[in-house]
């Protein structure tokens, strides 16, 4: 833009022209002819009109402004209350995540308690099982030892069966001996005397052989009923052993599955435990990202709210800016018909108390005056 260039004065144009003299102030014939018109009404509605009017101009901008402020007022009251809702739902997310949190931290107190009671548990049936092994060795032992006793009792059954075999064949000895004495006692009677002190000692061998008989067979009897009620007792025992152990196995087996319960619900215990952990670790997470999302849309929300003033300022700024220039210019326009009309009637006066052979002279350069004022400068 050249230094010599004018902004066009007429109200609403913007264009720019180089000026053919210092008097122009439109940029085109136009525009002049419309703000001759322009001033030519003013003139007639007089200057208390004119300011009326400028008031009316000016009240009718501030009511055309007025909704527009009131908008950016709604905008801004709108925006507010959003940004509250926000900051009221980010609130009751952290809520929500403190409670879950707490929630979390509980339910890892309970799964601790829970592991300790049982790990309890378990020490309990080691326990048990440490007993249960106990008495399935004693069950055992007893169980060698009926074994051990029925195998003593088998022994003195045999032996006293050899004895009574022994018995029966000294008995058949001496029986065919009797037989060969009383042969020979019927063949000899000359050994008559011999022979019958003989059969007398045989027969006294023989009772003595039959009392020893009955004794072998009573204690034998005597020996096979021990032996019987050893091997009775051994079975009862050996029953009882078994039953003992089956039992113990049986205790074992259980305490065994308690133990291999107790170590998977440990192991899930743990293992929930550690998700509840990691659940944890999540939910700090997600509400360290909350919170710096809440920040973040505090800080967007502020700057949104800081610019929309700022763009609300800057639009009022500007309409009053453009009201004041419309009503300088309106001043000026003002000022610029009252000075041309105080001219024109100076003019007129000065016409008036002239002569009448300088009038034509006065009227031409009146005529040229006011032509170059219709071109060049309304």
């Amino acid at each position: 833009m050249s230094a010599d260039e004018r902004l066009c004065a007429l109200t609403g144009c913007e264009n720019r022209f180089s000026p053919r003299s210092n008097r122009q102030r439109y940029c085109s014939p136009e525009h002049a002819a419309d703000a001759r018109t322009r001033r030519r009404a003013v003139e007639d509605l007089g200057v208390d009109d004119y300011l009326g009017a400028l008031r009316q101009l000016g009240q009718d901008t501030l009511t055309a402004l007025q909704p527009r402020a009131t908008e950016l007022t709604t905008a801004a009251a709108e925006l507010t209350t959003a940004l509250n809702t926000v900051v009221a739902g980010f609130t009751d997310l952290d809520a929500a995540a403190t409670a879950r949190i707490a929630d979390a931290e509980a339910r890892a107190r309970q799964a601790v308690a829970e592991a300790a009671e049982a790990k309890d548990h378990s020490t309990r049936m080691a326990a048990e099982r440490d007993t249960a092994v106990t008495r399935a060795n004693t069950a055992n032992q007893a169980a060698a030892e009926a074994h051990s006793a029925r195998r003593a009792a088998e022994s003195d059954a045999t032996t006293a069966r050899r004895d009574l075999a022994a018995a029966v064949e000294a008995r058949a000895l001496e029986s065919s001996r009797a037989d060969r004495a009383e042969s020979a006692a019927a063949e000899d009677r000359s050994r008559a005397e011999s022979a019958d002190q003989r059969a007398a000692r045989l027969a006294t061998r023989v009772r003595t052989l039959t009392t020893e008989r009955r004794d072998l067979w009573h204690r034998l009897t005597t020996e096979t009923t021990r032996a019987e009620s050893a091997a009775a007792e051994a079975h009862s025992a050996r029953q009882a052993a078994e039953s003992d152990a089956t039992t113990a196995k049986r205790d074992l087996t259980a305490a065994t599955e308690a133990h291999s319960a107790t170590q998977q619900d440990l192991a899930t215990a743990t293992a929930h435990l550690a998700a509840t952990r990691t659940e944890l670790d999540t939910l700090r997470a997600d509400l360290t990202t909350t919170r710096t999302a809440l920040a973040d849309a505090h800080t967007q929300a502020t700057q949104a709210q800081s610019q929309a003033q700022h763009a609300a300022d800057a639009r009022i700024e500007a309409l009053h800016r453009d009201h004041t220039q419309a009503l300088e210019r309106h001043l000026t326009t003002a000022l610029t018909a009252t000075a041309a009309r105080n001219r024109v009637q100076a003019e007129l006066a000065y016409l008036l108390d002239s002569p009448t052979d300088s009038l034509p002279t006065h009227l031409r350069r009146l005529h040229d005056s006011v032509f170059e004022d219709n071109v060049n400068q309304p």
